[in-house]
């Protein structure tokens, strides 16, 4: 990972390299603590200081007993609940919740067979929304020690509205017709 400078291209600074074979998955920077939250697809996140001037110090790794076995595929952070959420989106083993003032392992979301297509966090709210293989958008609590945490609030299916409209878009060319159709 490198940082530019976005008016004339220069490379500011560098980050410490992810582990060989790993690709960037998310960054995301966190005000509070004047750093960026970076994760790779093995699975590691970091927090890294953004205050050095040449090179990005790690200030913290999540722990490493809680990483996902599978490819890590999405990862979003909370800045004012200080966490953050991680999912293998090619599996089904679950979502983590971690604290990323402490970079452990707050809680583990089953996903009970489905796999997470899409996941984020409602700020200012400490809430998780996960759109899922199974058409379904659930929103979780994870407020670490409160009644809510790990608790589904709300599920509903992800599909348009009865008399909605949407285009299809067919790979054939030699179709001319535009109209959208119904989806009821």
């Amino acid at each position: 990972i490198t940082c530019h400078n976005y008016q004339n291209g220069a490379c500011m600074k560098k980050f410490p390299p992810f582990p060989s074979g790993s690709r960037v998955v998310s960054l995301a920077y966190v005000f509070r603590l004047k750093g960026i939250i970076a994760s790779a697809s093995s699975g590691t996140i970091r927090i890294y200081d953004e205050k050095e001037l040449e090179v990005c110090v790690v200030l913290r790794q999540f722990d490493e007993a809680y990483t996902h076995r599978a490819e890590l595929s999405l990862m979003r952070h909370h800045e004012g609940a200080s966490l953050a959420a991680s999912s293998a989106g090619a599996s089904i083993e679950g979502i983590r919740i971690w604290d990323s003032d402490t970079a452990k392992c707050d809680s583990v979301l089953k996903t009970r067979g489905y796999i997470v297509l899409a996941l984020g966090f409602l700020e200012p709210y400490p809430l998780l929304y996960v759109c899922s293989s199974d058409g379904v958008v659930r929103v979780w609590g994870v407020a670490p020690g409160s009644k809510i945490a790990g608790v589904c609030l709300l599920a509903f299916p992800n599909t348009p509205p009865k008399g909605s409209f949407y285009e299809f878009h067919d790979d054939d060319d030699d179709d001319d017709d535009d109209a959208p159709k119904s989806a009821g």
